[in-house]
């Protein structure tokens, strides 16, 4: 997939993302090289740049964490409706916020924190 694709791919996926705010999503996310999850309510969807699942930011790629999937639950069916398979054992720990620029360029092909100067300070 070329890069441009892969940018119309995450606008989508992002724009479908933000249609489900209020219902039930599970996101598995690597961190420090270790899979986890979450399951709750979504509560936010900034592109590029994290979720909210009850309360509970998750950055899409950030200094130690990087989602790999969010799975929507409707009517028991569940619907993948972001797939990262590239975050696979994403260990980060970056302490230099270049680092996590370019990591959310490789991941994402978009660097919300160099889209959003304001980012750099969180």
């Amino acid at each position: 997939m070329s890069e441009n694709d892969r940018k119309l791919y995450f606008d989508q996926v992002f724009g479908m993302l933000s249609e489900h705010i209020g219902k039930t999503v599970s996101c598995i996310y690597w961190e420090s090289g270790k899979i986890g999850g979450y399951r709750g309510v979504l509560g936010e969807v900034v592109p590029y740049d994290y979720i909210s699942i009850e309360g509970e930011h998750i950055e899409f790629v950030g200094d130690k964490m990087a989602i790999q999937y969010i799975i929507l639950q409707e009517n028991n069916v569940l619907y993948s409706i972001f797939n990262n398979p590239e975050v696979v054992e994403y260990r980060g720990s970056f302490e230099n916020v270049g680092h996590v620029v370019d990591a959310q360029k490789r991941f994402l092909t978009h660097s919300a924190i160099e889209a959003e100067p304001e980012y750099k300070t969180r």
